[in-house]
């Protein structure tokens, strides 16, 4: 019986606008899109600092270096969240299988910068149970640390936590350890997911 309900984060619980809003942006101040990719979205230094191995500062002071452009830490936050929307449909899902009585959660590869001023503008934590985050862990999807931590966070078995990701790659850590975890496409796919593991909705 399925008793929680995790998402991601990016492309599931918010949309993709703001990360591509973000890429392009500064793809527009340094004129390397591939650059950036490697500066913000793939590179060693952000899989580093998605595992808490490097401080804030010196994050986005690589960054600057490597782009050639200068930004402060809070000037970086506030542009990696001015284009952020929550996916109303999803957020519904949540609200509505919240009062139903399943707990909501999050486990996500998310860094600290962003997490705390997508929080300072939507204070979305305060609608989860519990969060999971790479950085605090030290461990990154599809490793099964983070997992496991979202096992011993939530007090669940593995079997009762339901998780869904844009990126396949990241749910066989989740499925290693008994999880129901499915690739999120469409919003319609998920919830015929979801009542295929008995979730009325």
């Amino acid at each position: 019986m399925i008793k929680g309900i995790c998402f991601d984060l990016d492309g599931v619980y918010f949309t993709k606008a703001g990360v591509s809003w973000f890429v392009q942006k500064l793809t527009e101040e340094c004129g390397d899109k591939q650059k950036v990719i490697d500066a913000v979205i793939y590179g060693p230094d952000i899989s580093a600092y998605r595992k808490g191995e490097l401080t804030e500062e010196a994050f986005w002071e690589t960054v600057n270096q490597r782009l050639g452009i200068k930004h402060s830490v809070s000037e970086y936050a506030d542009m990696l969240v001015s284009h952020y929307e929550i996916d109303e449909n999803i957020h519904k899902i949540l609200l509505k299988t919240k009062r139903l009585g399943y707990m909501p959660l999050i486990c996500s590869n998310n860094y600290q910068t962003r997490v705390n001023a997508l929080q300072k503008k939507f204070h979305f934590l305060d609608n989860f149970a519990a969060a999971v985050f790479s950085y605090e862990v030290g461990a990154m999807k599809p490793d099964i640390k983070i997992f496991q931590a979202l096992i011993d966070k939530s007090g669940l078995k593995p079997k009762e936590i339901v998780y869904a990701d844009d990126m396949e790659i990241a749910l066989s850590g989740a499925r290693a350890l008994g999880i129901n975890a499915a690739l999120f496409t469409t919003f319609e796919n998920y919830c015929q997911y979801l009542i295929s593991l008995g979730v009325p909705l």
